[in-house]
């Protein structure tokens, strides 16, 4: 009798749960439970996809400026909205999409549900406005086509290379 043992993170240390809540024996996905070496230090969406919420305003930035879609490496498995000219996040410095500066922009891989995910919120009163957020399950990269779980913004998905 073979017994297969339960799915630990690499990075807690805790046991791997599918979507349902349950314990698994392995990711549930092919998109990795565990970030993969050589990965790029920049992805990028299509600029102009995204439309910002009409509810989105403010921001403390000393400055704004158009976001292009690049997201650039942060840390592992982590990137950020930071224009493709930049080398490191500036100081001070806001990215908007139509004029509406952003609060997070991201991608990141969620070790515990072995996912992508995006996640692209705005300033709004009294905090902040989820624009878009969504995930993909499949491949070993950020790469790839994300599906839409909410926001206010209408496309139901987005495509990342």
């Amino acid at each position: 009798m073979v017994v297969e043992h339960l799915k630990h993170s690499s990075t807690t240390g805790h046991l791997v749960h599918n979507a349902s809540g349950h314990l698994v024996q392995a990711c549930p996905s092919s998109a990795p439970c565990v970030c993969p070496s050589g990965l790029a230090n920049a992805y990028a969406m299509m600029p102009g996809v995204l439309s910002a919420c009409s509810s989105c305003s403010g921001g403390s930035c000393s400055t704004s400026e158009a976001w292009d879609g690049t997201f650039q490496e942060l840390s592992s498995c982590r990137w950020i909205a930071q224009n493709s000219a930049y080398s490191i996040p500036p100081v001070g410095v806001c990215f908007h999409l139509e004029g509406k500066n952003l609060s997070t922009a991201e991608i990141t891989l969620n070790t515990t549900l072995c996912q992508w995910e995006i996640l692209i919120k705005c300033f709004a009163s009294p905090s902040h406005l989820t624009i878009w957020s969504g995930t993909k399950t499949v491949g070993q990269t950020p790469a790839g086509t994300y599906i839409k779980t909410a926001g206010c913004a209408g496309v139901g998905s987005l495509v990342v290379v």
